[in-house]
């Protein structure tokens, strides 16, 4: 039993949904080895074009989306691994731990966020010159912050007061827009970063040049209706309205959520950023084309499960029908397949199961699990959504034109459509609502009820 309790315990800690593996983590498997997720993956996309362009004449500033739980920070984080193998210099800003994702997002922030990783790793020798100090002399001098209730905080509390005190961050925006000093400190943030740019040339001039990779933007979302509202508009406004504070003298890849190409600026983005924006898509579980499952999809969500589990101890078999249905029905969504079985596994310890488990509990357990996460996404979908959901169901294609942006952000945020990709990229339905959709539309249209209720058995 001992035994038992570990190999469980160990299963159970490496199926954490929440968890993005690092570099060289054994648990790490290429999904796109068999072009499940696009052939050729969208990596080679984001490094090709910085491989091919001379930073001296011109940059490439390249718009990268992603799910959360889809494993797109590991693909980044390879992707900085690769680059560096080419000779390049790669940053890698966590825009987490400078931003509370929960608020507005202005432009000088995520430059801070940039040029505050910058000054962790490539530090100017004077530290009269070094980011925070700047930043302090900038709001005390220029901003004249005396006036501010809670006042500026000490040096190196700035960064921390940035992210954690909405109040400070609420005040300063206020005092910055009332002096009109939003450009200012926007220039004295490029100030540092060309500065900083310049030094790294000389203490490493082997490098083919710098690549930034702002990471996790995707993640800003309001706590409540009205601040994703607020949270969803900044974002709009940053990357279309912003654009030339985002344009740093240096390659740059920024995240940002899948939603914001079905904005009305979003082609005006593109043109400014002179490329669309990558999605990495699920890896593909149905086969569109012969309308069956995709085995190799399949395959690599199961090798994928198998580097953290021993399904043979566990489940009898290195590739059991329990596991491969989990596959399928997570939609090909690595956080969702990771959720479901590690719910089994809880399963099992709490029914002191003997192992391998038997077929007959591994369909109880998974059918339960399910369950649960079915009903889940059932509660967060109300029957309006039900009509359209169906539709996509049916043709694959997103109704841009009968269906808000509004709405759309919201069923891709709550991983109700999910993207994939073989020649093109096309949507589907979460599997776990799939069916339901096209069945409760049914229901809605001969009934006329449940009009505006939330989407329930």
């Amino acid at each position: 039993m001992a035994t038992n309790l570990k190999l469980i315990a160990e299963a159970y800690e490496n199926c954490n949904p929440e968890e993005s593996l690092e570099l060289g983590d054994p648990r790490w498997v290429n999904l796109d080895a068999n072009g499940v997720r696009g052939d050729p993956p969208c990596t080679e996309f984001l490094q090709g074009p910085i491989e091919l362009s001379d930073e001296r004449k011109q940059i490439a500033r390249l718009l990268f989306s992603g799910f959360r739980g889809s494993g797109k920070s590991t693909l980044l984080k390879r992707l900085k691994q690769r680059l560096e193998n080419e000779r390049f210099e790669v940053l890698y800003v966590d825009a987490e731990k400078y931003l509370n994702l929960n608020m507005p997002v202005e432009p000088y922030e995520i430059l801070l966020s940039i040029a505050g990783e910058m000054d962790i790793n490539y530090p100017l020798k004077n530290r009269t010159k070094r980011l925070w100090q700047r930043f302090h002399k900038f709001c005390t001098q220029e901003v004249e912050v005396k006036g501010m209730e809670i006042g500026i905080p000490k040096v190196g509390s700035i960064q921390t007061e940035l992210k954690a005190n909405p109040d400070f961050r609420r005040e300063l925006k206020n005092l910055l827009e009332r002096r009109q000093k939003q450009s200012a400190v926007i220039k004295q943030t490029h100030d540092f970063i060309h500065e900083t740019i310049a030094h790294l040339a000389t203490i490493k001039p082997e490098s083919k040049g710098l690549v930034v990779i702002l990471d996790q933007l995707e993640h800003l979302r309001g706590s409540v209706s009205k601040d994703n509202v607020e949270v969803r508009e900044s974002i709009i406004r940053l990357f279309n309205e912003y654009t030339d504070a985002l344009m740093l003298p240096c390659h740059a890849i920024y995240t940002v959520p899948p939603w914001l190409r079905f904005t009305t600026a979003f082609a005006n983005i593109c043109g400014k950023f002179k490329d669309d924006a990558l999605i990495l898509p699920m890896c593909r579980v149905w086969d569109q084309e012969k309308n069956e499952p995709c085995l190799e999809g399949i395959d690599a969500l199961v090798g994928m499960v198998g580097k953290r589990v021993n399904l043979t101890k566990i489940f009898g078999s290195n590739n059991p029908a329990s596991v491969r249905e989990m596959a399928k029905l997570s939609g090909g969504y690595p956080r969702d397949l990771l959720r479901l079985l590690r719910g089994v596994i809880l399963r099992i310890h709490m029914g002191k199961d003997k192992l391998p488990l038997s077929e007959e509990k591994q369909s109880e357990y998974m059918e339960r699990e399910v369950g649960e996460l079915a009903e889940q996404y059932g509660t967060a979908l109300f029957s309006e959504d039900i009509d359209k959901l169906a539709q996509i169901a049916e043709t694959n294609d997103i109704p841009t034109e009968s269906t808000s942006p509004e709405k759309l952000a919201d069923w891709l945020e709550n991983h109700f459509i999910i993207c994939y990709q073989n020649h093109r990229s096309w949507y589907d339905v979460h599997p776990l609502l799939k069916e339901k959709s096209l069945r409760y539309r049914k229901l809605v249209s001969s009934s006329g009820k449940l009009n505006g209720q939330p989407f329930a058995e």
